[in-house]
């Protein structure tokens, strides 16, 4: 035989003895597939399977349920891997998601009460606004008052002092109490505010009493008049302003200018008008007139002399006005100036 026909031959042998599977690898094949789609139904697709592996010390080649066995083990743990793996890839590609958190929070309860606590604290404030501007006001009066009485200048100076002072250490101390979210604590912050009108009663009183014991040492004092801006009744003339016993007498020259006798009367409710301090000063008597309705007669072409009493003028008035009435037949003096 030729030598090349050997070695054909023994090239079959050895293809077919390479080719041909034992009993390990086809129970191998059986336990791969049987493994791999063990619990996942009728449906499972069969994968294929990888080289047989070689037959380990306690597992015999030519036995069939040794490669099943094997088999059956790695293709069940080829498909736990599978699943993993998808499972793992699923998760990824889903989007976060978390939960809407819900807030146990009452808003609209939160609001109406800050609403209410805010209309009680306005309302407060409203009220202890109005007492110090009622206080200020009353204030502005009275000192108006003093700096325009007839008490010394040192005086004035030195109950300005003081009661500013007063005032302004009282409202001070008020302060500390300020609670405006409730009405009890409000009232106490009122009454220790109202206070201060005690302390302004005590300035008027002050006021008084020091003007009465000022005009007390000038009984008899006489005021220059200097000029008379108008008056109404052109033949009578203001020829005396002077203070006695805290009242004031005004004394008049009048002549009759008609050819026959005429009479004069003054009306009860004349006054005089002290520009200076803003009061107004009421008839209290008369002398050598008569009030009226009746008259006093007076001879034509002679002069009289009579006197009007009123309420005290006041030491530093500067400008007065006499009304009688508003007629322009009256007694009428404007723009009287003294000193």
């Amino acid at each position: 035989m030729k030598k090349s026909n050997i070695i054909i031959i023994l090239l079959i042998l050895f293809t077919s003895s390479i080719f041909a599977q034992s009993n390990f690898d086809k129970g191998f094949e059986v336990g791969y597939k049987k493994g791999f789609c063990q619990d996942q139904g009728i449906g499972c697709m069969e994968p294929i399977t990888p080289i047989p592996p070689v037959p380990g010390v306690d597992e015999n080649y030519n036995s069939y349920s040794d490669g099943y066995n094997r088999g059956f083990t790695m293709g069940l743990k080829k498909r736990k891997t599978i699943k993993s793996e998808n499972t793992v890839l699923e998760y990824s590609k889903q989007a976060r998601k978390y939960n809407k958190t819900e807030s146990s929070i009452n808003l609209n309860y939160i609001n109406s009460t800050l609403k209410n606590k805010q209309s009680i604290i306005d309302y407060n404030k409203d009220i202890v606004e109005q007492t110090l501007e009622n206080i200020s006001q009353r204030k502005k009066s009275i000192f108006k008052a003093l700096n325009s009485s007839n008490i010394l200048e040192e005086t004035k100076i030195n109950l300005s002092n003081k009661y500013n002072e007063l005032i302004s250490d009282k409202v001070d101390s008020c302060s500390n109490l300020a609670e405006f979210e409730s009405i009890t604590g409000t009232q106490n912050l009122v009454n220790c505010f109202n206070f201060v009108h005690h302390l302004l009663d005590n300035l008027e009183s002050d006021i008084y009493n020091y003007s009465i014991l000022n005009n007390r040492n000038i009984k008899d004092k006489a005021f220059i008049i200097n000029s008379t801006g108008e008056k109404n009744i052109k033949y009578c003339d203001v020829t005396k302003i002077f203070n006695k016993d805290d009242k004031t007498i005004v004394e008049f020259e009048y002549t009759s200018p008609y050819e026959k006798d005429m009479w004069i009367n003054i009306n009860p409710d004349t006054y005089i008008y002290d520009y200076t301090n803003d009061k107004r000063l009421k008839l209290i008597g008369i002398w050598n007139t008569e009030y009226s309705p009746k008259h006093k007669v007076v001879q034509y072409n002679k002069k009289i002399t009579f006197q009007l009493i009123f309420e005290g003028l006041q030491n530093n008035s500067k400008i007065i006005n006499i009304i009688e009435c508003e007629s322009r037949t009256c007694f009428n003096f404007y723009g009287i100036y003294i000193k």
